[in-house]
């Protein structure tokens, strides 16, 4: 970029900034959000999410409880096993890394074994105390899973308050690329980046 010449400007970008910098185009990838979990608890000091733990933002403690077995799950297990005693991840279906591919998926479980991750489907999680989560099956039939962290990765939402704030905006031309239009796999926005780099 600097042999390029293009102006990188660190700091959040507002819908004030965009409309006083006489832009002709906005292209947005402010990418997705944590989808809400509300569920007694929910608010205990020993929750957080899974995207704060792989940017760095929030520590791990031994036993580790992960809620959601899909790809970012998997990842954030794998990105703790090596900090944590115990890593449990809980997946409400009876399919974990549903949205793999069955190679993907003997990786990941290889991966896991490996690490000495604990993968737990058919299990939702229905509240939070302060030993632990508390868990349900198909049947309603709950038992407490004792852990000193609990990472939510249940999935993820698009982030689209910049791009509502842009519709009303005349004379720039919006585009949207990654999370921000649907949760899915970098590729998608790599590909969606490059189409609308070449079209600008």
């Amino acid at each position: 970029m600097e042999l390029l010449g293009v102006k990188v400007v660190n700091r959040e970008a507002t819908l004030e900034d965009i409309k006083a910098g006489a832009f002709k185009a906005v292209i947005v990838a402010t990418g997705g959000i944590a989808a809400p979990l509300n569920v007694p608890g929910i608010g205990h000091p020993m929750v957080c999410g899974a995207l704060e733990v792989l940017r760095g933002e929030a520590d791990v403690c031994e036993r580790t409880l992960i809620v959601g077995g899909g790809m970012v799950g998997i990842e954030t297990a794998l990105a703790v096993a090596d900090r944590c005693k115990q890593v449990t991840l809980i997946e409400m279906t009876d399919e974990a890394m549903a949205n793999l591919t069955p190679d993907e998926q003997t990786i990941y479980s290889e991966r896991l074994k490996k690490d000495g991750a604990l993968l737990v489907t058919g299990k939702r999680l229905v509240g939070i105390s302060d030993k632990g989560a508390i868990v349900a099956d198909r049947f309603g039939r709950e038992v407490e899973i004792p852990c000193d962290s609990l990472v939510l990765a249940i999935g993820l939402r698009p982030e689209r308050g910049l791009i509502d704030g842009l519709a009303g905006v005349k004379g720039i031309e919006v585009f949207e690329i990654g999370d921000c239009v649907a949760p899915r796999r970098i590729l998608d926005a790599i590909h969606e980046g490059f189409r609308v780099a070449r079209w600008v």
